[in-house]
Protein backbone atom coordinates (compact mmCIF):
# COMPACT_ATOMS: atom_id res chain seq x y z
CA UNK A 1 0.00 0.00 0.00
CA UNK A 2 1.36 3.46 -0.91
CA UNK A 3 1.80 6.03 1.82
CA UNK A 4 -1.14 8.43 2.35
CA UNK A 5 -0.79 11.66 0.42
CA UNK A 6 -1.62 13.58 3.61
CA UNK A 7 -0.79 12.47 7.14
CA UNK A 8 -1.51 14.64 10.20
CA UNK A 9 -0.16 13.73 13.62
CA UNK A 10 -0.81 15.56 16.91
CA UNK A 11 -1.86 18.85 15.31
CA UNK A 12 -2.46 21.59 17.88
CA UNK A 13 -3.16 25.25 17.09
CA UNK A 14 -3.23 27.66 20.01
CA UNK A 15 -3.71 31.39 20.47
CA UNK A 16 -2.45 33.55 23.34
CA UNK A 17 -4.77 34.36 26.23
CA UNK A 18 -4.09 36.09 29.56
CA UNK A 19 -2.21 33.05 30.84
CA UNK A 20 -0.40 31.00 28.20
CA UNK A 21 -2.17 29.60 25.15
CA UNK A 22 -5.62 28.21 24.51
CA UNK A 23 -5.56 25.43 21.91
CA UNK A 24 -8.49 25.88 19.55
CA UNK A 25 -7.42 22.78 17.61
CA UNK A 26 -6.09 20.06 19.90
CA UNK A 27 -4.67 16.62 19.08
CA UNK A 28 -5.84 16.10 15.49
CA UNK A 29 -4.75 12.86 13.77
CA UNK A 30 -5.92 11.63 10.37
CA UNK A 31 -4.76 10.46 6.95
CA UNK A 32 -6.03 10.87 3.39
CA UNK A 33 -5.25 8.34 0.67
CA UNK A 34 -4.94 9.13 -3.03
CA UNK A 35 -8.21 9.16 -4.99
CA UNK A 36 -10.35 9.42 -1.86
CA UNK A 37 -12.73 12.00 -0.41
CA UNK A 38 -12.67 12.45 3.36
CA UNK A 39 -15.26 14.65 5.04
CA UNK A 40 -14.65 16.99 7.98
CA UNK A 41 -17.97 17.88 9.58
CA UNK A 42 -18.80 20.22 12.44
CA UNK A 43 -20.74 23.33 13.32
CA UNK A 44 -19.39 26.84 12.84
CA UNK A 45 -16.53 27.61 15.20
CA UNK A 46 -15.36 24.00 15.50
CA UNK A 47 -11.96 24.74 13.93
CA UNK A 48 -12.46 23.24 10.46
CA UNK A 49 -10.97 26.17 8.52
CA UNK A 50 -8.05 26.45 10.96
CA UNK A 51 -7.07 22.89 10.11
CA UNK A 52 -7.29 23.69 6.39
CA UNK A 53 -5.10 26.78 6.80
CA UNK A 54 -2.51 24.76 8.72
CA UNK A 55 -2.34 22.18 5.92
CA UNK A 56 -1.61 24.99 3.47
CA UNK A 57 1.01 26.47 5.77
CA UNK A 58 -1.00 29.69 6.20
CA UNK A 59 -1.19 29.72 10.00
CA UNK A 60 0.56 32.85 11.25
CA UNK A 61 3.15 31.99 13.92
CA UNK A 62 3.18 34.12 15.98
CA UNK A 63 0.59 34.97 17.22
CA UNK A 64 -0.58 31.36 16.76
CA UNK A 65 1.35 28.46 18.23
CA UNK A 66 1.41 25.31 16.12
CA UNK A 67 2.51 21.85 17.28
CA UNK A 68 2.56 18.41 15.66
CA UNK A 69 3.30 17.57 12.04
CA UNK A 70 1.57 17.68 8.69
CA UNK A 71 3.16 15.42 6.07
CA UNK A 72 2.25 16.08 2.43
CA UNK A 73 3.77 13.43 0.16
CA UNK A 74 6.12 12.61 3.04
CA UNK A 75 7.39 16.18 3.56
CA UNK A 76 6.56 18.14 6.70
CA UNK A 77 4.71 21.35 5.78
CA UNK A 78 5.96 23.05 8.95
CA UNK A 79 9.60 22.43 8.07
CA UNK A 80 9.34 23.89 4.56
CA UNK A 81 10.46 27.45 3.88
CA UNK A 82 8.23 29.95 2.08
CA UNK A 83 9.71 29.16 -1.34
CA UNK A 84 9.15 25.43 -0.93
CA UNK A 85 5.55 25.94 0.17
CA UNK A 86 4.91 28.32 -2.73
CA UNK A 87 5.96 25.64 -5.24
CA UNK A 88 3.28 23.21 -4.10
CA UNK A 89 0.55 25.60 -2.95
CA UNK A 90 -1.89 26.21 -5.80
CA UNK A 91 -0.48 23.33 -7.85
CA UNK A 92 -0.14 20.04 -5.96
CA UNK A 93 -1.98 21.38 -2.93
CA UNK A 94 -4.97 23.64 -3.61
CA UNK A 95 -7.94 25.01 -1.73
CA UNK A 96 -11.41 26.23 -2.56
CA UNK A 97 -12.17 28.99 -0.06
CA UNK A 98 -15.66 29.41 1.38
CA UNK A 99 -15.78 33.23 1.13
CA UNK A 100 -15.40 34.24 -2.53
CA UNK A 101 -15.55 37.96 -1.77
CA UNK A 102 -12.35 37.90 0.28
CA UNK A 103 -10.73 35.21 -1.89
CA UNK A 104 -10.80 37.29 -5.08
CA UNK A 105 -8.65 40.39 -5.58
CA UNK A 106 -11.00 43.28 -6.45
CA UNK A 107 -8.47 45.12 -8.66
CA UNK A 108 -7.69 42.27 -11.09
CA UNK A 109 -9.88 40.84 -13.82
CA UNK A 110 -11.46 37.50 -13.09
CA UNK A 111 -9.78 35.83 -16.06
CA UNK A 112 -6.34 36.96 -14.90
CA UNK A 113 -6.94 35.46 -11.46
CA UNK A 114 -7.90 32.10 -12.94
CA UNK A 115 -4.96 32.23 -15.38
CA UNK A 116 -2.34 33.21 -12.78
CA UNK A 117 -1.76 29.74 -11.23
CA UNK A 118 -1.69 28.24 -14.73
CA UNK A 119 1.10 30.64 -15.72
CA UNK A 120 3.07 30.13 -12.51
CA UNK A 121 2.73 26.41 -11.96
CA UNK A 122 2.07 24.97 -15.42
CA UNK A 123 4.55 27.36 -17.08
CA UNK A 124 2.13 28.49 -19.78
CA UNK A 125 2.47 31.79 -21.65
CA UNK A 126 -0.13 34.50 -21.01
CA UNK A 127 -2.17 33.82 -24.14
CA UNK A 128 -2.37 30.08 -23.52
CA UNK A 129 -3.14 30.57 -19.84
CA UNK A 130 -5.92 33.03 -20.72
CA UNK A 131 -7.52 30.56 -23.12
CA UNK A 132 -7.26 27.79 -20.52
CA UNK A 133 -8.91 30.11 -17.98
CA UNK A 134 -11.80 30.76 -20.35
CA UNK A 135 -12.20 27.02 -20.88
CA UNK A 136 -12.30 26.49 -17.10
CA UNK A 137 -14.92 29.21 -16.65
CA UNK A 138 -17.05 27.76 -19.44
CA UNK A 139 -16.76 24.01 -19.10
CA UNK A 140 -15.76 23.45 -15.48
CA UNK A 141 -17.84 25.95 -13.54
CA UNK A 142 -20.50 27.05 -16.03
CA UNK A 143 -19.92 30.80 -16.36
CA UNK A 144 -22.06 32.07 -19.29
CA UNK A 145 -20.31 34.12 -22.01
CA UNK A 146 -16.88 33.38 -20.51
CA UNK A 147 -14.95 35.27 -23.19
CA UNK A 148 -16.48 38.56 -22.08
CA UNK A 149 -17.03 37.77 -18.41
CA UNK A 150 -13.36 36.87 -17.98
CA UNK A 151 -12.59 40.54 -18.60
CA UNK A 152 -14.88 41.67 -15.77
CA UNK A 153 -13.89 42.39 -12.18
CA UNK A 154 -15.17 40.53 -9.09
CA UNK A 155 -17.60 43.31 -8.12
CA UNK A 156 -19.43 42.71 -11.41
CA UNK A 157 -20.24 39.13 -10.38
CA UNK A 158 -22.95 37.88 -8.06
CA UNK A 159 -22.00 35.93 -4.95
CA UNK A 160 -22.74 32.61 -6.63
CA UNK A 161 -20.74 33.56 -9.73
CA UNK A 162 -17.79 34.58 -7.55
CA UNK A 163 -17.94 31.19 -5.86
CA UNK A 164 -17.79 29.47 -9.24
CA UNK A 165 -14.67 31.47 -10.09
CA UNK A 166 -13.02 30.48 -6.80
CA UNK A 167 -13.81 26.84 -7.55
CA UNK A 168 -12.25 27.25 -11.00
CA UNK A 169 -9.06 28.68 -9.50
CA UNK A 170 -8.79 25.77 -7.08
CA UNK A 171 -9.21 23.21 -9.85
CA UNK A 172 -7.10 24.99 -12.50
CA UNK A 173 -3.90 22.94 -12.01
CA UNK A 174 -5.51 19.55 -11.29
CA UNK A 175 -4.09 19.34 -7.73
CA UNK A 176 -2.99 16.14 -5.99
CA UNK A 177 -4.82 17.24 -2.84
CA UNK A 178 -7.81 19.56 -2.90
CA UNK A 179 -9.14 21.15 0.28
CA UNK A 180 -12.74 22.10 -0.39
CA UNK A 181 -13.93 24.43 2.38
CA UNK A 182 -17.70 24.77 1.93
CA UNK A 183 -17.21 25.06 -1.86
CA UNK A 184 -20.91 25.17 -2.74
CA UNK A 185 -22.32 27.18 0.16
CA UNK A 186 -23.56 30.11 -1.99
CA UNK A 187 -24.53 28.20 -5.15
CA UNK A 188 -27.96 27.20 -6.36
CA UNK A 189 -28.72 23.48 -6.32
CA UNK A 190 -28.12 22.99 -10.06
CA UNK A 191 -24.62 24.49 -10.02
CA UNK A 192 -23.90 22.82 -6.68
CA UNK A 193 -24.59 19.44 -8.28
CA UNK A 194 -22.29 20.30 -11.19
CA UNK A 195 -19.43 21.30 -8.88
CA UNK A 196 -19.80 18.19 -6.73
CA UNK A 197 -19.83 16.04 -9.87
CA UNK A 198 -16.69 17.83 -11.10
CA UNK A 199 -14.86 17.14 -7.83
CA UNK A 200 -15.85 13.47 -8.01
CA UNK A 201 -14.59 13.37 -11.61
CA UNK A 202 -11.20 14.71 -10.50
CA UNK A 203 -11.00 11.94 -7.93
CA UNK A 204 -11.96 9.13 -10.31
CA UNK A 205 -10.00 10.26 -13.39
CA UNK A 206 -6.93 12.00 -11.94
CA UNK A 207 -6.61 10.36 -8.54
CA UNK A 208 -7.03 13.65 -6.69
CA UNK A 209 -7.45 13.36 -2.93
CA UNK A 210 -10.04 15.66 -1.34
CA UNK A 211 -10.59 16.95 2.18
CA UNK A 212 -14.21 18.11 2.02
CA UNK A 213 -15.08 20.54 4.82
CA UNK A 214 -18.74 21.24 5.51
CA UNK A 215 -21.52 21.48 8.05
CA UNK A 216 -23.98 19.99 5.54
CA UNK A 217 -24.63 16.35 6.43
CA UNK A 218 -26.40 15.71 3.12
CA UNK A 219 -23.44 16.79 0.98
CA UNK A 220 -20.96 14.91 3.18
CA UNK A 221 -23.03 11.71 2.91
CA UNK A 222 -23.19 12.11 -0.88
CA UNK A 223 -19.52 12.95 -1.46
CA UNK A 224 -17.45 11.08 1.13
CA UNK A 225 -16.64 7.50 2.07
CA UNK A 226 -15.01 8.49 5.36
CA UNK A 227 -16.06 11.26 7.74
CA UNK A 228 -14.60 12.92 10.83
CA UNK A 229 -16.86 14.75 13.28
CA UNK A 230 -15.14 17.80 14.79
CA UNK A 231 -16.26 19.52 17.98
CA UNK A 232 -14.42 22.45 19.59
CA UNK A 233 -11.15 21.55 17.89
CA UNK A 234 -11.26 17.82 18.65
CA UNK A 235 -12.33 14.91 16.48
CA UNK A 236 -15.00 13.07 18.49
CA UNK A 237 -15.98 10.38 15.99
CA UNK A 238 -14.64 9.04 12.69
CA UNK A 239 -15.27 6.15 10.36
CA UNK A 240 -17.25 5.03 7.33
CA UNK A 241 -19.77 7.74 6.46
CA UNK A 242 -22.75 5.36 6.19
CA UNK A 243 -21.88 3.78 9.52
CA UNK A 244 -21.41 7.09 11.34
CA UNK A 245 -24.62 8.62 9.99
CA UNK A 246 -26.81 5.51 10.30
CA UNK A 247 -25.49 4.34 13.67
CA UNK A 248 -23.86 7.36 15.36
CA UNK A 249 -21.96 6.66 18.58
CA UNK A 250 -20.93 10.02 20.04
CA UNK A 251 -23.67 12.14 21.67
CA UNK A 252 -22.56 15.13 19.57
CA UNK A 253 -22.94 13.20 16.32
CA UNK A 254 -26.37 12.04 17.44
CA UNK A 255 -27.30 15.65 18.20
CA UNK A 256 -26.16 16.85 14.77
CA UNK A 257 -28.28 14.22 13.02
CA UNK A 258 -31.33 15.04 15.16
CA UNK A 259 -30.94 18.70 14.21
CA UNK A 260 -31.38 18.04 10.47
CA UNK A 261 -34.83 19.03 9.11
CA UNK A 262 -36.80 16.02 7.88
CA UNK A 263 -40.11 15.58 6.08
CA UNK A 264 -43.00 15.07 8.45
CA UNK A 265 -41.22 16.56 11.46
CA UNK A 266 -42.32 20.10 12.26
CA UNK A 267 -40.17 20.73 15.32
CA UNK A 268 -36.38 20.45 15.23
CA UNK A 269 -34.37 19.01 18.09
CA UNK A 270 -31.30 21.30 18.32
CA UNK A 271 -28.28 20.76 20.55
CA UNK A 272 -28.60 23.14 23.53
CA UNK A 273 -25.90 25.73 24.20
CA UNK A 274 -22.96 26.78 22.04
CA UNK A 275 -19.35 25.79 21.42
CA UNK A 276 -17.13 27.17 24.22
CA UNK A 277 -15.17 30.32 23.40
CA UNK A 278 -11.40 30.68 23.24
CA UNK A 279 -9.93 30.20 26.70
CA UNK A 280 -13.11 28.62 28.08
CA UNK A 281 -12.51 24.99 27.11
CA UNK A 282 -13.29 22.74 30.09
CA UNK A 283 -11.01 20.05 31.46
CA UNK A 284 -11.97 16.62 30.22
CA UNK A 285 -14.45 16.26 27.38
CA UNK A 286 -15.14 19.56 25.65
CA UNK A 287 -18.74 18.54 24.92
CA UNK A 288 -19.61 17.84 28.57
CA UNK A 289 -21.68 21.00 29.21
CA UNK A 290 -23.99 20.25 26.25
CA UNK A 291 -24.07 16.48 26.55
CA UNK A 292 -27.25 14.78 27.86
CA UNK A 293 -25.22 11.67 28.72
CA UNK A 294 -22.34 13.32 30.64
CA UNK A 295 -21.24 11.60 33.85
CA UNK A 296 -18.42 11.97 36.35
CA UNK A 297 -15.44 10.82 34.20
CA UNK A 298 -16.36 13.38 31.53
CA UNK A 299 -15.51 16.15 33.98
CA UNK A 300 -12.87 14.68 36.29
CA UNK A 301 -10.61 12.86 33.82
CA UNK A 302 -8.59 13.97 30.77
CA UNK A 303 -10.19 14.17 27.36
CA UNK A 304 -11.21 10.66 26.25
CA UNK A 305 -9.08 8.69 23.77
CA UNK A 306 -10.64 6.84 20.85
CA UNK A 307 -12.51 3.60 21.48
CA UNK A 308 -13.60 1.33 18.64
CA UNK A 309 -17.27 0.40 18.67
CA UNK A 310 -18.60 -3.03 17.78
CA UNK A 311 -19.90 -1.55 14.54
CA UNK A 312 -16.43 -0.31 13.58
CA UNK A 313 -16.21 3.46 13.95
CA UNK A 314 -13.90 5.19 16.42
CA UNK A 315 -15.44 7.40 19.10
CA UNK A 316 -13.88 9.63 21.76
CA UNK A 317 -16.39 9.17 24.56
CA UNK A 318 -15.88 7.84 28.09
CA UNK A 319 -19.18 5.99 28.07
CA UNK A 320 -17.49 3.37 25.85
CA UNK A 321 -14.45 2.90 28.09
CA UNK A 322 -15.93 0.14 30.26
CA UNK A 323 -17.45 -1.84 27.42
CA UNK A 324 -14.96 -1.65 24.58
CA UNK A 325 -11.29 -2.16 23.92
CA UNK A 326 -9.18 0.64 22.50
Amino acid sequence: MPDPILKIRGLRIGFPIDIGYSFVVDGIDFEIEEASIVGLLGESGAGKSLIAEAILGLTKTPPARVEGEILFKGSNIFKMNDAERSKIRGKDLAMILQDPTSALNPVFRVGDQVAEPIEIHLKKDKKTAWQMAIDILKNMVGIPSPESRAKDYPHQFSGGMKQRVVVGIGLSCNPLLLIADEPTCSLDVTIQAQILELIQKLVSELGTAVLYISNDLGVISQMCKQVMILYAGKIVEKGDVDLVFNDPAHPYTKGLIRSVPRLGIRKLDPIPGTIPSLGEYPEGCRFQARCPMAFDPCVRTPAPPFFRTEAGQEVACWKYSRLLKK
